[in-house]
């Protein structure tokens, strides 16, 4: 009896009505090009601890048309596969500059992934800008771009590989909620760091701007909220920005009188200072 092959319809179709909402991607190109990315500051990290999960607004997850379950023994499950349609750096590297200024992420480039949510290894498309995000690192003494997730994405290729899962199981898992998806299928989370929101605490200080405006300020905050709104705020108005991986951003106060109170909230954390 021939296999059967579901559609890509029938395998959203079934996503939905498992709880997941992934789309559906081009899938491998001959030649990749540049996608636009969402809009700066629109789109907001969720932490478990030090875990990130991405915006599931500007990146749900996109899955390729030419993986499915019936051909993964000579896709994803096939040596030097993800390798041969994976698309180049020269695309990659300006993808990912967009993709921090969408998330607000100002840490650093060495150790953050431009990540595909539901990766190649699991049938996840290529180029599509809904399957690909700067992922901070859940290690804080990283100094690679390796992390947890890529130790849940290997575990769930070879289960899917040996038969133990179906692909579409992964790919919901993963995409969905890979912290609890690697809790599930690896074991418990690594350890070693507090998680960024107990004890949360803020510092600021303000100086003047040297930009040659009078009532111009630079508000220098420091906190253990990494990659979190901020807002300063005076007596009128407000300005915001997001703080990098270390929980530190510097916003610019316009038209400030000195001496002013200027309230800082950053996360959940508060805290005050003067112009």
């Amino acid at each position: 009896m021939a296999k059967r092959v579901l559609s890509a319809g029938v395998v959203l179709a079934a996503a939905v009505l498992l709880g997941g909402c992934f789309v559906m991607g081009p899938g491998p190109l001959a030649t990749y090009s540049v996608q636009a990315q969402p809009p700066p500051g629109s789109c907001h990290y969720t932490y478990i601890g030090t875990f990130p999960l991405p915006d599931p607004a500007c990146t749900p997850g996109a899955i390729s048309p030419a993986v499915n379950q019936a051909d993964v023994g000579s896709t994803i499950c096939a040596g030097g596969y993800t390798a041969s349609i994976r698309p180049p750096v020269s695309v990659t590297e300006p993808e990912k500059d967009a993709s921090a200024l969408a998330y607000g992420y100002t840490g650093s480039f060495e150790t953050a992934e431009y990540d595909h949510l539901i990766p190649l290894e699991l049938g996840g498309d290529p180029n599509d800008a809904k399957n690909l995000w700067i992922e901070p690192n859940d290690n804080p003494n990283a100094t690679s771009t390796s992390n947890s997730k890529d130790v849940l994405e290997n575990r769930l290729n070879d289960l899917v590989c040996s038969g133990q899962i179906s692909l579409l199981t992964a790919q919901l898992a993963i995409s969905s909620n890979w912290v609890t998806a690697y809790q599930q299928y690896v074991g418990a989370l690594p350890t070693g760091a507090p998680p960024p929101t107990s004890s949360p605490f803020c510092s600021a200080s303000a100086s003047p701007s040297n930009d040659g405006y009078s009532g111009d300020y630079d508000v220098q905050i420091q906190s253990n909220q990494p990659n979190q709104l901020a807002t300063a705020t005076d007596a009128t108005d407000s300005w915001s920005g997001y703080t990098d991986g270390s929980g530190s951003v510097d916003i610019g106060l316009y038209f400030t009188s000195p001496g002013e109170q200027i309230a800082v909230s950053v996360g959940a954390a508060t805290c005050t200072t003067a112009a």
